[in-house]
């Protein structure tokens, strides 16, 4: 199997175990000095430096705002050497009731296994509402 397979196959487990709630795969494929981007100008934007600073100031913060897990639902997954596009919608409700429907666009760079680099692109006003409820 080529890296760009098992980059590949990496991903699909990782989000197979995510719809069904499990984050220790997911999270077991960011390395400990992942640089990880979210775009736009929401509360959790910016670059964030190793896999806690990303939990601590992107994942945690959305989660505390929301009233259950996401549920995510892969809809495409490319990859090209080291590059690996997760395409996935994520589903969840907010604390004033209000759905939660998040479309996904990952875009990472894997080295040795483990995903060194992440690029979040979302609906950045669905974000701006999370954080403002």
């Amino acid at each position: 199997m080529s890296a760009t397979e098992a980059n590949v196959e990496a991903m699909r487990a990782a989000f197979e175990a995510l719809g069904k709630g499990e984050q220790g795969p997911f999270f077991g494929l960011i390395s400990d000095d992942v640089v990880w981007t979210v775009i736009g100008t929401t509360p959790i934007s910016g670059t964030v430096h190793g896999k806690t600073e990303f939990v601590e100031r992107v994942g945690r913060p959305l989660q505390e705002r929301l009233a259950e897990p996401i549920t995510s639902r892969p809809r495409q997954i490319l990859a090209d050497g080291d590059h690996v596009v997760a395409l996935w919608d994520g589903t969840s409700t907010m604390r004033n009731g209000e759905p939660y429907r998040q479309s996904y666009c990952w875009v990472f760079r894997f080295a040795g296994g483990s995903i060194a680099e992440g690029t979040t692109y979302w609906d950045t006003a669905l974000i701006d509402r999370v954080f403002e409820q």
